[in-house]
């Protein structure tokens, strides 16, 4: 009896300790915050393109429960801050979807670029505020 005590007793315990998984909109994503647009790639076909240095106000937020902002257009590389956008993003698969079509993303550190379907690269570069 005592046996089969202690055997309960340490299976709920394990039950009561295990992880609590949170929800995806709250789970923490590393990508929250201000990014300014720093520089663009646009290849002009024969792969010689490289970034070039912008100077631009534009600025995307990713926020917590997975909405995405810009005070420019974020569907393409233009470096104007005369339209906002929203939208979402997914870090499952890396994407943003917002009234054009989905657009990829690579984070790393503090460096954010948004790749956008051209026939050529076509990336544009944003660094963490």
């Amino acid at each position: 009896m005592r046996t089969l005590f202690i055997c309960l007793s340490i299976a709920a315990l394990a039950i009561a300790c295990e992880k609590e998984e949170l929800p995806a909109e709250i789970e923490q994503t590393g990508i929250e915050g201000s990014y300014r647009l720093v520089e663009v790639l646009m290849d002009p076909g024969d792969g010689s393109g490289t970034f070039q240095p912008v100077t631009s106000d534009k600025i995307v937020e990713f926020h917590s429960g997975g909405t995405v902002t810009s005070n420019g257009i974020i569907c393409n590389t233009s470096i104007a801050t005369d339209s906002a956008t929203t939208g979402t993003f997914n870090m499952q698969d890396s994407s943003i979807t917002s009234t054009c079509q989905k657009l990829y993303f690579e984070l790393s550190g503090n460096e954010l670029q948004i790749q956008y379907p051209c026939i050529e690269p076509c990336i544009s570069k944003y660094m963490k505020l």
